[in-house]
């Protein structure tokens, strides 16, 4: 008698577990059943999802197979006659356990005429990964004959289709590495890189965020500068391995810019090539308020209205203190290198190398002599008062003052 009452103490501790485990697990009665059969996706997501609970509880249960625990069980909804099984694979052995005894229903039946290849296309969708989606247990793959585009940031890949056409496969929802996963939407992907957050957008743009929340975004395959609306803030794209500049106008306030972020974005459209870019934000040394415009205090309260320095001259209250100009704007110009530019220019006209050769006498000789042969009348007579004395020096006197208002007048036509 004693001997009964152990063995059945011994079933009973063995039964408690399971009996708890069944309690834990209770799928509802008309869900996905014979007489009320789901669409595909839907009875297989319903399976994975009361089959992956009642894993989860099996292994805290700490029931053993063959003295090993199922610390690695994992769910598994295999199609069996129309429905789907609730199983437990990666038993000891390769096997895997069937969960009929530890819930109180495990089978979740379908419609075959609502199957997954029957699903119309997905349109304009987005997904994390590269993987494909999966909507409402259904597996959907890219169609090559829309459009698309991946892009990656921060190691996150986003991919955007115009169109995703159903594979026929149930599925559950992954991480879009190595499974499908849940459309986006309307969402917004953001990653932190370093110093600096990237976003990609529903419309398929990526984004650099400023620190004062500010987006710089560029289409799909769009590169160059963008600048906020203070003028205080910019951010760059540019082709991976080229030399990242500063934007070629100053900041408004006056200031220099300064690095304030930097990442990547590799991109590809259509299955191309895929290319990679350096982005990089850029703030002002003197900070994101402020347009160097104001009332000269840089405080800028007028008698009429008032101001912080950093208004954008939208205040036109009356008495406002007077804005003022901006007087210089730092260049890496000099005054030799302009003039020498404009020196190289001019030398390169037609006009002056026209000039250069413009009446071009031989050089050396004597000072012409007139003569005037001799007749009856009078006799041969030479002229040569011109080459020396007093009426050469006139002479060469006059010649410098023509050479000095020919440039007076060659330097008005040049500069007005």
């Amino acid at each position: 008698m004693i001997r009964v009452l152990a063995v059945l103490l011994v079933a009973l501790l063995a039964l408690a577990p399971r009996v708890a485990f069944a309690a834990a697990v209770n799928v509802p009665a008309d869900l996905c059943t014979f007489a009320n059969k789901c669409p595909q996706g839907s009875a297989y997501s319903s399976c994975m999802s009361y089959a992956s609970q009642a894993v989860s509880v099996l292994i805290q249960s700490g029931i053993t197979s063959n003295g090993s625990l199922y610390a690695g069980a994992y769910a598994w909804c295999p199609s069996v006659d129309g429905a789907y099984q609730a199983r437990a694979a990666g038993a000891p052995g390769g096997s895997f356990w069937n969960l009929t005894s530890y819930m109180n229903r495990v089978e979740f039946y379908f419609d075959t005429t609502k199957s997954c290849a029957s699903q119309p296309a997905l349109q304009n969708v987005r997904v994390q990964g590269n993987a494909g989606a999966c909507s409402g247990g259904c597996g959907f793959a890219v169609d090559t004959s829309g459009t698309w585009d991946v892009v990656t940031v921060g190691g996150v890949t986003i991919t955007k289709a115009s169109k995703m056409s159903p594979t026929g496969q149930a599925c559950t929802v992954g991480d879009g590495v190595g499974g499908p996963s849940s459309p986006l939407g309307d969402q917004e992907r953001c990653v932190q890189t370093g110093t600096l957050t990237q976003c990609v957008r529903a419309d398929g743009k990526t984004c650099a965020t400023a620190s004062t929340g500010k987006q710089f975004c560029w289409s799909p395959g769009e590169s160059g500068v963008k600048t906020a609306e203070s003028g205080n803030q910019a951010a760059t794209k540019s082709p991976e391995g080229a030399q990242i500049n500063a934007p070629k106008d100053p900041p408004a306030n006056g200031g220099d810019w300064s690095v304030s972020g930097q990442g990547q974005v590799t991109s590809s459209s259509n299955g191309g090539a895929s290319t990679t870019s350096n982005i990089t934000t850029f703030d002002s040394t003197y900070g994101k308020d402020g347009t160097g415009k104001g009332d000269g205090t840089g405080s800028g309260s007028g008698s009429g209205g008032s101001g912080d320095g950093g208004d954008d001259g939208d205040d036109d209250d009356p008495g406002a203190g007077a804005e003022r100009s901006k007087l210089y704007t730092k260049s890496e110009k000099t005054v030799s290198s302009v003039l020498d530019q404009f020196m190289g220019s001019v030398q390169q006209t037609r006009i002056v190398g026209g000039i250069s050769t413009f009446m071009t006498l031989p050089g050396g000789g004597s000072c012409p002599v007139f003569s005037i042969p001799g007749t009856k009348w009078w006799s041969a007579m030479n002229y040569s008062g011109h080459c020396s004395g007093d009426f050469l020096v006139f002479l060469q006197a006059c010649g410098f003052v023509i050479l000095a208002i020919a440039a007076y007048f060659a330097i008005r036509i040049a500069v007005t």
